[in-house]
């Protein structure tokens, strides 16, 4: 997730962001500057004929707009680099998120829920599963990428992939570790009126934007899901015409094209038989995989390429994969300037591990993982550990090592291990 959406994110539910700190804020993103410099001196919102500045620009916007701005690039930006996403029309995709995202915060405002931008961010990641589930299961999910967005195409997901991309989308947005219910909304979204009669707000106000942006024309649900956030039929034409003309107006303002969206069909859910049900390599372990790998480049990757200095990428490192691959010690092995050993790195571990050497050349798992630049799994009592592996699991005070090589093109540079316990190992 790009970082100014991450801190921007830290404000949505403390609404304590005002506009002083949002310029500084944008003012470190070249990127966003030269984006919301574009829309204000845009003839929707300057009519002079001097070029508005940066501090001119976020005045003659107002803070709302700046939120929503940051917020819907951001998104684009992120999801957008999704394997995939390139070779695919996502017109659709987006015409349809940025209307869930522009009525979960017009209902928002209606009911009076104070936390507008989060309520939008929302609507506009709800379905934020389906490019999930486009990244890591293509040939399986190409054509019900298009399906409508209805019950019967998350059983069909269920059945062919084992997982819907509700839940993939809520997977996602739970590795951001937001104080928020934003995962259970994305989560919750295809569930019944009647069993969200009692949920947070956020969860309704979803809910309803996921119909009305989404099955305009069915009625019958329409109206239990304004009851479900205490609207009156009427405020669902009102908000329908202003989300028409909101959605236009963001595109034009992100610079993206959805001419033509509504004319991409969208057929019923379609189940293979091919892949109906998977006996061999299940479609979810591989969605597990792959999102993890995911959300390593788009989010780890950010933060590893913001680090000044070795030593600040490698504690970066360690910390990260602490996180991801719930480890409980991790230290960091490098080559020497020879080549010939891997040698641990201080400032990153215990004191000991400075003086901590394994040579290439003899061998061991350890050694031959970093060769081999493939992971290893050891655990304490077998019998091809050599001493500098059981020094290791005494060292990092755990049962069982997790070894991951550290490559850079054709090049082992290192390998990281982190301590786990035994009941962890095979999984």
């Amino acid at each position: 997730m790009p970082q100014i959406l991450v801190k921007l994110l830290g404000h949505l539910q403390a609404d304590d962001l005002g506009m002083e700190e949002l310029a500084e804020l944008i003012a470190k993103d070249a990127g966003m500057t030269s984006k919301l410099l574009a829309v204000a001196n845009s003839s929707a919102y300057h009519r002079g004929s001097r070029t508005a500045n940066l501090e001119q620009s976020l005045v003659s916007l107002g803070t709302d707009m700046i939120k929503t701005l940051v917020i819907s690039d951001s998104v684009f930006q992120t999801f957008n680099n999704f394997p995939h996403s390139g070779s695919t029309d996502l017109r659709a995709f987006w015409k349809n998120s940025l209307a869930a995202a522009v009525i979960a915060r017009d209902v928002a405002r209606r009911i009076d829920y104070p936390h507008l931008e989060e309520a939008y961010l929302a609507g506009l990641l709800h379905n934020v599963g389906r490019l999930a589930l486009l990244a890591t299961a293509p040939k399986e999910y190409s054509f019900n990428f298009t399906a409508r967005d209805d019950e019967d195409l998350c059983a069909v997901e269920q059945r062919t992939l084992q997982i819907t991309h509700a839940e993939a989308g809520a997977w996602l947005i739970e590795r951001w570790q937001l104080d928020s219910f934003l995962a259970d909304a994305v989560l919750y979204h295809h569930e019944s009126s009647e069993r969200l009669e009692t949920a947070h707000p956020l969860i309704r106000i979803v809910r309803l934007a996921h119909l009305m942006a989404g099955h305009p024309d069915d009625t019958e649900a329409l109206l239990d899901g304004a009851a479900l956030c205490g609207l009156a039929p009427g405020d669902i034409d009102e908000m329908l015409a202003a989300a028409a003309r909101q959605v236009d107006r963001a595109a034009v303002h992100l610079g993206i094209d959805l001419k033509g969206a509504e004319d991409i069909p969208a057929p019923p859910a379609y189940a293979p038989q091919a892949y109906a049900p998977p006996v061999v390599d299940p479609v979810q372990q591989r969605l597990s995989e792959e999102v993890r790998n995911l959300v390593l480049v788009s989010e780890v990757g950010q933060t590893f390429a913001r680090q000044q200095g070795e030593s600040a990428l490698l504690e970066s490192m360690t910390r990260s994969a602490r996180i991801l691959f719930d480890f409980d010690n991790t230290v960091v092995l490098l080559e020497n300037p020879t080549g010939q050993m891997l040698v641990g790195m201080p400032g990153v571990a215990t004191a000991r591990i400075a003086e901590f050497a394994i040579p290439l050349s003899k061998g061991g798992p350890i050694a031959a993982a970093a060769l081999a630049r493939k992971p290893a799994y050891l655990q304490r009592g077998s019998e091809s550990l050599g001493l500098p592996e059981e020094q290791l699991l005494r060292m990092l005070g755990t049962d069982s090592l997790v070894c991951l090589p550290l490559v850079a093109g054709a090049r082992c540079l290192g390998v990281l291990v982190g301590g786990v316990a035994s009941w962890q190992l095979p999984a």
